[in-house]
C-alpha cells in the first residue's frame, strides 16, 4: 500500500465512525480501534521498508566513495546510516512494545468466578477433602 491509499483508508474509517454518531456500541468502538491498529501498522511496515531502501542506498553510496578513495567522506555518510539504523531499531522497538500492550489489553482483568471451578479443580479439591482426615 502506498503513502496516499494509507491517508484515505484512515480517513474513511474515521469517516464511518463519525458517522454513527451517538450509536456508539463498544464492539464497533473496539471494531474501528482494530482497523486503525492495521492501517498504522501498515504505515510502520511502509516506514521501514523504506528505511530499509536508504539504509542500502547509504551503503551504495559508501562503497562508492571508498572505491574513490574519499574515506573521510566515506565515513560521514556511515554516520548517516548508524543514525538511521537506529531510528530503524527504535521503530521496531515500539512495534513490538506497542504489539505486547494489545495483547496485555485483551486479557481479561477480572477472573470469572465460574473459571474459579473447573471440573478439574473441583475433582481435586473433593479428593484433596477426603485425603485429609478431620
Amino acid at each position: 500500500m502506498n503513502p496516499d491509499d494509507l491517508l484515505k483508508n484512515m480517513e474513511s474509517l474515521t469517516r464511518k465512525f463519525q458517522e454513527q454518531g451517538e450509536e456508539i456500541s463498544e464492539e464497533s468502538l473496539q471494531s474501528y480501534l482494530e482497523e486503525v491498529s492495521q492501517s498504522l501498522n501498515q504505515v510502520f511496515d511502509l516506514v521501514q521498508l523504506e528505511l530499509d531502501r536508504g539504509l542500502e542506498k547509504i551503503e551504495e553510496a559508501k562503497d562508492c566513495l571508498l572505491s574513490e578513495g574519499l574515506e573521510d567522506d566515506a565515513r560521514m555518510v556511515g554516520g548517516v546510516s548508524d543514525h538511521l539504523s537506529f531510528a530503524k531499531q527504535q521503530l521496531e522497538i515500539g512495534q513490538e512494545v506497542a504489539s505486547q500492550k494489545r495483547d496485555l489489553e485483551l486479557c481479561p482483568t477480572e477472573i470469572e468466578r465460574e473459571r474459579l471451578l473447573t471440573p478439574n479443580v473441583l475433582r481435586n479439591l473433593v479428593e484433596l477433602a477426603r485425603a485429609i482426615p478431620l
